[in-house]
This record gives structure tokens, C-alpha cells and sequence, in this order.
């Protein structure tokens, strides 16, 4: 009874096993967000509780769920938790990134490889002494050395793709909108990326432990240190779902979509038209649909139907006309003749400088610069 059978990171291992059920649990209980990215990030954590239960069981003799589960099954639950967390993180990113996301039959093809490698292992008897190594012909070796190097790059491809799609989420927010608030897609950037260098990270231990550039000892350590980061990750994950998730990411670009029938006041056009052209919201750059619908005392959903029924746009392609007109002319004034092309985007509503660029081309077929020319010389 006096021995020990945990170390303190075995006791990670556990401790992240553990959180990643609860928070699995506690993520599908909670009733903000949706269905569907709540059911992705609960799949995501139970993928890393199991792949962290197959650790456990693969290096610590000391645990054991009885001898044909260890030697025989272990391989395909490891296996099947290590290929899954890929493509699932992937999607929780894609779910929260597009603007009507679903889950299509195409997402399948993400997990092509899990039955494939659940008949690999089958046809080829691999069992958990393989995987680590320490028993078993060459041939047996190499066996399992296939399966641990599809699973880690696997893996780290789609944290790949997934840093990618937020990367050009990111531009495409930037180019579209000129005042967007971008804490909860770098937040969601940073946890990514983070995890690519968790998966990354073990690509690099096996590669040089493989080949015998590092002693044994040393690629232990390097594997602990994967573990520590997995757990600190798992925690800021569930954090971020919290705080920014279920509400940050699309509010910005739902209050650009259609509303289908909406109920429009009489006098709601007039209103909107009176604080755009007297009140002249537009130049407060950080102006949303929400604070404008505030400033009217109308919904938000009525504001979004007038704008996009009566005046034939959507929010910010409104806004940024009236800015547009409003850098125009500045532009065209004697006084702002040397005023930098930067405080004009600023003093016309204008945050983001693609933004401003673009619309302005946009309207005028020009640049601001150019504009500027065009008008000092018929001045």
C-alpha cells in the first residue's frame, strides 16, 4: 500500500483526463452557444482524454484495465483519439469562423483514415509493446512506426489548415469591415496555434529520438513537456469557449445577414437616413448595428431589414458610403490639403485602412491620393 504508483506526471496526465471529460460534460450542459459547436468541442476534449487515458496506459505498467484491453485494444483506441482530434479541432474552427456553418457529408472524407488504420492495425496484429517499441521483430517496429508517423502528421496538418482558415478569416474580416473587434479570433488564433506546436513538437521528439540524435532520457522529457502543454491548453480552450466562442466570433457578421419578412416600421428609413445625415453616427468608427438600432430605439433586426430591403445593402456597405462621401470631402477642402491621407481615414469614420482604401476605390474609381490631385488642380 505504500507504493507509489503515480508521478507528478502521471498525475497531469490524469488531472487533464479528467478536466477534459468534466469539461466535455459541463460544455454540452451550458446553455449558451449551439448545438453543434458545443457537440464539436465536447468531441475535441474527449478525443484528448482518451489519447491521454492510451499514454497513461502505454508507458505506466503500474495501471491497467486487464491484459487483453492493454495488449490488444489499447492500439486502436490510441490510434482512433489521435487521428480524430485533428479534424475536429478543424471544424470547431470552421464552426465558428463561417457565417452559416453545418456539417457536411464532405467532412467525412476528414476521417477516411481512422477505419483505415483500425484494419492496418487488425491485418498486422500491432499491439501496445509494438507501439512502444519495446518488444517485437524489426519488421514489427516498423509496423509501428507507420502508425505514429501518419498519426502526428495527420495531426498536424489540419492544426495547419486550421491556422490557415483563421489567418485568412482574419483578412477577410479586415477587407470587408471597417470596425471589427479581432480579441476573439486572436484568441482563437493563439490556442490553434498552440496546438500545432503541441503536435509539432512530437514530430520533432520522434524524428530525433527515431534516428538517435537524442538519448532516451531526453525524448522522455520532450514528451512531458507535450503532455504539460496539452494540459494547459485544454484549460485556456474551455476558457475561450466561455468567454468569446458562443458570441464574439459571428456577431459582426449576423447583423449583416438578411432578415427574411421582417416586420418595418413606416418611419424607420427616415430615422436611420436622420442620425446617418445630421447626428453623423457613421464617423465613430467603432459604430455597430446594435448601437445605431439603440440610438433610433428601434430592434436590431428591423434596422438590419430596412437597410438591407429599402436601401438595398447591408450595415457596413451603408456606413462606409457615408464615409466614403465624408473622406471625399475632406479631401477636396483647401485647409486638409496637406492633412496625411491616414488622419483623413480617421476623421471620415474609418479604422482599418484596407477598408478604407477599398471602398473608396470602390466609389470614386480612384485613390484617395489621386482624388486629392484631381481636386487641387480644379481648385
Amino acid at each position: 500500500m505504500l507504493g507509489r504508483i503515480f508521478n507528478i506526471h502521471d498525475v497531469v496526465l490524469i488531472v487533464t483526463i479528467m478536466e477534459c471529460l468534466l469539461l466535455a460534460l459541463f460544455q454540452l450542459a451550458i446553455p449558451s452557444g449551439t448545438k453543434k459547436d458545443k457537440a464539436l468541442l465536447s468531441a475535441f476534449l474527449a478525443s484528448i482524454a482518451i489519447s491521454s487515458v492510451g499514454v497513461l496506459l502505454l508507458w505506466n505498467d503500474s495501471i491497467s484495465l486487464g491484459s487483453y484491453f492493454d495488449n490488444c485494444l489499447l492500439p486502436y483506441f490510441l490510434t482512433v483519439s489521435l487521428l480524430a482530434r485533428g479534424p475536429l479541432l478543424f471544424l470547431y474552427v470552421q464552426y465558428l469562423t463561417k457565417e452559416n456553418p453545418i456539417i457536411a457529408r464532405r467532412h467525412i472524407a476528414y476521417f477516411l483514415p481512422i477505419p483505415i488504420f483500425i484494419g492496418y492495425i487488425y491485418w498486422f496484429g500491432v499491439q501496445s509493446d509494438h507501439l512502444t517499441m519495446r518488444a517485437g521483430e524489426e519488421a514489427q517496429k516498423q509496423i509501428a512506426n507507420v502508425i505514429w508517423d501518419f498519426v502526428k502528421y495527420f495531426t498536424v496538418a489540419f492544426a495547419v489548415l486550421s491556422i490557415l482558415y483563421i489567418r485568412q478569416y482574419q483578412l477577410r474580416l479586415k477587407q470587408q469591415f471597417s470596425a471589427v473587434s479581432m480579441g476573439a479570433v486572436a484568441w482563437l488564433y493563439l490556442l490553434t496555434a498552440g496546438f500545432l506546436l503541441s503536435w509539432a513538437w512530437g514530430i520533432v521528439t520522434h524524428l530525433l529520438s527515431g534516428q538517435g540524435l537524442i538519448p532516451l532520457a531526453l525524448a522522455n522529457a520532450f514528451g512531458l513537456a507535450a503532455n504539460y502543454m496539452t494540459f494547459i491548453l485544454v484549460n485556456s480552450l474551455f476558457v475561450y469557449s466561455l468567454i468569446y466562442a458562443h458570441s464574439a466570433l459571428r456577431t459582426n457578421q449576423d447583423a449583416t445577414t438578411p432578415t427574411v419578412e421582417a416586420e418595418i416600421e413606416d418611419t424607420a428609413p427616415n430615422r436611420i437616413k436622420f442620425v446617418m445625415d445630421h447626428d453623423k453616427v457613421y464617423l465613430k468608427p467603432n459604430l455597430s448595428i446594435e448601437a445605431l438600432a439603440k440610438r433610433i430605439d428601434l430592434p436590431v433586426k428591423t434596422v438590419s431589414s430596412v437597410i438591407n430591403v429599402q436601401f438595398n445593402t447591408n450595415f457596413f456597405e451603408y456606413v462606409n458610403t457615408y464615409r466614403v462621401e465624408a473622406a471625399k470631402a475632406l479631401l477636396a477642402q483647401p485647409e486638409h490639403a496637406k492633412t496625411p491621407v491616414a488622419e483623413i481615414m480617421t476623421l471620415a469614420g474609418f479604422s482599418s485602412k484596407s477598408a478604407f482604401h477599398r471602398f473608396f476605390k470602390r466609389v470614386t474609381n480612384m485613390s484617395p491620393s489621386e482624388y486629392r490631385k484631381q481636386h487641387s488642380k480644379s481648385n
